[in-house]
């Protein structure tokens, strides 16, 4: 479970380790690996930050915070397709789309 309202980047530290670093260092919570392999696209995916109240995300989530669009696997950058587009049932959710056609999407951090 991560802590609300702080900044975290997930790492992955071995093939399908992901380890959670907090705005200004030290842990802040865990993540759970549910299945299938962490193999970003070439092209694009879409992320989602949400939480829920079982370990089953296909029966439904409780809530989603967040969805991050970077593409799909044919098309790189964009808008999210309005038929994926979360934030029709999640009303108060944010979406981060509209990327242009990159090699990849990433976040660089400056100090």
């Amino acid at each position: 479970m991560l802590r609300k309202e702080k900044l975290f980047i997930l790492k992955e530290i071995a093939s399908n380790s992901l380890s959670v670093i907090c705005e200004g260092g030290g842990s802040c919570g865990t993540i759970t690996w549910i299945n299938g392999d962490f193999a970003l696209a070439t092209t694009g995916e879409t992320y989602y930050a949400y939480s829920d109240n079982d370990d089953n995300h296909e029966n439904g989530i409780t809530t989603l915070y967040s969805a991050l669009y970077t593409g799909n696997s044919s098309v790189s950058g964009g808008n999210i397709p309005a038929s994926e587009d979360p934030t029709t049932n999640y009303t108060n959710s944010i979406l981060i789309d509209g990327f242009p056609a990159l090699i990849r999407t990433e976040r660089n951090t400056i100090h």
